[in-house]
């Protein structure tokens, strides 16, 4: 690999690695939020229960879970070829989305959205594995700016979408959405091509070697596990406040994008805050009060009323849905070796989309038969047990003596 001698070339490659990094992810996530205003008209196109809509969300969580450890590997075995993974997890959710609106058959959509999901699994390894080699002094602060950056997609996704549902028909509007995702990917290839990481595993026997050891971790597998259950309340939130807003509330689906839009914005600016507490007080200082704040926004969403206090219970909730992720995985990056961070990525990714995706299903259920103001009292019981379980785990704070290298193509 190439020697980058000059700190300011250095300084500006890492910029720009991290520029484009974090925008991939932002457009990552506009399409995923912006999905999330097309399901209620999917849904009531097709004439689709809320356990079948919501299966349509479980398919591509569970496609990503089972993808993610593979992607992990991926990422750590192959880490000069991180621009490639990253250029194809992009070509995928365009394509799974082009698919999902010629196809118009429910099966035909589920296949089309596990197809994304793989899309979507093969992103984050890569890149926060490069990110968290490149900044490991500010770990996470750089990996809550990367969850900005999603916030960001997650704030104009239901904004975009809304307004489109107004001129386009749903199946349209998922067609149409191929080409920017196609053309982000053509850009993240052209910029990224010539990044290379750290030295990673030789062989597919040193992997599973090395492995088999994070898998001992009792610390380690008690954050994946804690992190999976949280992310079971974000799925709910997700999936059924449009739901909530739409159907329940009679909402357009501009208005529903505006609300989905308040439950993110908050986040832009929570994210990088809650990465700096995290970085100088400790993981927990910063999961632990803001998840148990989170899951009793959550119960409160239940009982607010139409109006004011919608809104701001919304707002709330937007400050925290997402700045836990990031922190749960450089918590686990933290206590992992170097040669296996895109794996301790992926197994926080993997426990998160697959218990996330048993969440969505059980709280299918119980829209079904209770309601759907049920599934918020459900999520924010969830993610309140969670902060608990974190509450008493010993996790070691790590103190880094070195910077990354600076042997980087």
């Amino acid at each position: 690999m190439e020697r980058a001698a000059d700190p300011e070339k250095l300084k500006e490659r890492r910029t720009l690695l991290a520029t484009t990094v974090i925008s991939g992810h932002g457009l990552k996530h506009l399409y995923a939020a912006a999905f999330s205003i097309v399901l209620p008209e999917i849904k009531d196109s097709l004439m689709l229960s809320n356990l079948a809509t919501a299966a349509l969300v479980t398919s591509r969580e569970f496609s990503s879970g089972v993808v993610t450890m593979p992607a992990g590997f991926l990422a750590d075995r192959f880490s000069n070829r991180w621009s490639q993974i990253l250029t194809v997890s992009l070509g995928l959710i365009a394509l799974g989305y082009l698919l999902s609106g010629a196809l118009e058959r429910y099966w035909a959509i589920i296949l089309a959205v596990i197809l994304t999901g793989v899309g979507t699994a093969m992103w984050h390894p890569a890149a926060i594995a490069a990110l968290s080699h490149r900044f490991p002094h500010k770990r996470g602060f750089t990996l809550s700016l990367h969850g900005a950056g999603g916030s960001a997609g997650e704030v104009l996704g239901p904004l975009i979408a809304g307004g489109l549902l107004l001129v386009l028909a749903w199946d349209q509007l998922l067609i149409w959405s191929f080409f920017p995702a196609a053309i982000t990917a053509v850009v993240v290839w052209t910029v990224l091509r010539g990044m290379r990481g750290q030295k990673g595993v030789s062989s597919v026997r040193e992997y599973f070697s090395a492995a088999g050891g994070l898998f001992q971790n009792r610390v380690l597998m008690a954050v994946v596990v804690l992190s999976s259950v949280r992310s079971m309340s974000h799925q709910i939130i997700v999936i059924f406040v449009p739901i909530y807003l739409r159907e329940e509330l009679g909402y357009s689906t501009l208005i529903v994008g505006i609300y989905i839009s308040l439950l993110q914005v908050m986040g832009i600016a929570t994210h990088p805050l809650m990465g700096t507490i995290s970085d100088r007080y400790g993981r927990k200082a910063a999961l632990v009060p803001g998840m148990i704040a989170f899951g009793l926004l959550c119960i409160a969403l239940a009982f607010a009323d139409p109006g004011v206090q919608l809104t701001l219970t919304i707002i709330a909730i937007g400050a925290f849905i997402f700045t836990f992720h990031h922190i749960f995985i450089a918590a686990a990056i933290d206590i992992s070796p170097a040669e296996l961070h895109g794996t301790s990525v992926a197994l926080i990714y993997t426990g998160s989309m697959v218990i996330g995706g048993l969440g969505s299903i059980t709280a299918g259920v119980l829209a079904d038969a209770v309601s759907v103001e049920a599934t918020f009292v459900y999520a924010g019981i969830l993610v309140i047990v969670a902060a608990l379980g974190l509450a008493v785990l010993k996790i070691p704070r790590v103190r880094f003596e070195a910077e990354a290298s600076d042997h980087e193509g």
